[in-house]
């Protein structure tokens, strides 16, 4: 039950970028990592060493998953949780910065070639292909031979070809922590996807451990029953 709850926080932080359910996620985290320790000692005193060395195997993978997820709450917290905050809010302002000084100019071609590095942004952002990174920097090229030819003023120039420093170093700071972030993803999923099986394999073989229990004790029961019969005939 802990382990399910600390997988909907976890799901719940990366659909709603809510700090509050990274932390949930984490309070769970500790929380199991206690109980499961409090479980291996239980089965150790039982004298079960092999369930006992599946519990701690158990316990490795776990903190292997939980390492990744705290290395995806940094690449998020670091992409920024929201528009505004973190490179999300760098690279918004950016690209605001440099749009807004191209429209103003009515140069057709320099305006074609900056929707076409925006569309290369949103490519990116919905595919996570490193591809299209280097889309945008042929794109900027072009961006700046065309500049070189405008019939626009030479500060003019040089403060565009500062905004567009600007905007490529901020997508590139973006799409380098969103590829990490992605790395990340999968490490944790693949982490989770590994211990599953054992979890299973070590609830059946509690659960078996207290039915054999439960049997015992009916046996038991039953065994004083009768010597308390037999005692009173």
């Amino acid at each position: 039950v802990e382990l399910l709850e600390g997988r909907r926080a976890e799901k719940d932080f990366l659909l709603r970028n809510d700090a509050k359910k990274a932390d949930a996620q984490i309070e769970i985290s500790k929380t199991v990592a206690t109980d499961i320790e409090a479980l291996r000692g239980k089965v150790t005193a039982l004298g079960k060493p092999e369930l006992a060395r599946q519990i701690e195997a158990m316990s490795a993978s776990l903190k292997k998953y939980q390492a990744h997820f705290a290395a995806v709450v940094e690449q998020k917290r670091k992409l920024g949780l929201d528009e505004k905050s973190g490179l999300e809010g760098k690279l918004r302002n950016s690209v605001h910065e440099i749009e807004h000084r191209v429209e103003k100019l009515n140069e057709q071609s320099l305006l074609v070639t900056m929707l076409m590095m925006r569309r290369h942004e949103k490519d990116f952002m919905l595919r996570r292909d490193a591809k299209y990174g280097d889309d945008i920097k042929k794109r900027a090229g072009e961006f700046l031979a065309g500049l070189d030819n405008a019939s626009i003023a030479d500060a003019t120039k040089a403060d565009l070809k500062q905004k567009l420093a600007d905007y490529q170093r901020d997508f590139s700071a973006w799409m380098q922590t969103a590829l990490t972030l992605a790395a990340e993803l999968k490490a944790m999923s693949e982490a989770f996807a590994a211990v599953e099986p054992v979890i299973e394999a070590v609830s059946k073989s509690v659960n078996d451990i207290r039915v054999e229990a439960d049997r015992r004790n009916a046996q038991d029961r039953d065994s004083i029953q009768f010597w308390i019969e037999v005692a009173i005939a």
